[in-house]
């Protein structure tokens, strides 16, 4: 069973903590968030060590090769929101959604991307989406 890691944004819990979740986490937890495949590890190390946008042109490589697969836009939404890259990281954040709505991690990373934009309702909403899914997803296996 992949262990699922929950990332809701602090916000929708604690509102003042907002100015202080508005930046993106530091690049050495993003480990608790990415783990997938073996074959993802080129891709996963090279965001951990700071190599985000090599990352983001190895996930484009491999989106052209499998567009079905949500976790490839997860990733790189991830990559994207590590560079700055809100816009596009959103965009992914939605394709990935697209392809498998029932993600709770990708529902997470959305919040979290629309906190950084300053979207606190669209980013609350996410975040309960996503809270919703794991409480499913945890009463299944229970």
């Amino acid at each position: 069973m992949k262990k699922t890691v929950c990332m809701f944004a602090a916000a929708a819990v604690l509102p003042g903590a907002y100015a202080k979740v508005v930046q993106p986490p530091k690049v050495a937890g993003m480990h608790r968030f990415l783990n997938g495949a073996p074959d993802d590890a080129l891709a996963q190390s090279l965001v951990w060590i700071g190599g985000a946008d090599r990352a983001i042109e190895d996930l484009t490589r491999r989106i052209a090769r499998e567009p079905h697969k949500a976790d490839n836009y997860l990733r790189r939404a991830l990559a994207r929101y590590f560079t700055g890259d809100f816009t596009g990281a959103l965009k992914d954040s939605a394709r990935a959604i697209f392809r498998d709505e029932r993600n709770p991690q990708a529902w997470s990373l959305r919040s979290h991307i629309l906190l950084s934009m300053q979207d606190l309702s669209g980013s609350i909403e996410a975040a309960v989406q996503g809270a919703k899914l794991m409480v499913r997803q945890s009463r299944a296996h229970a």
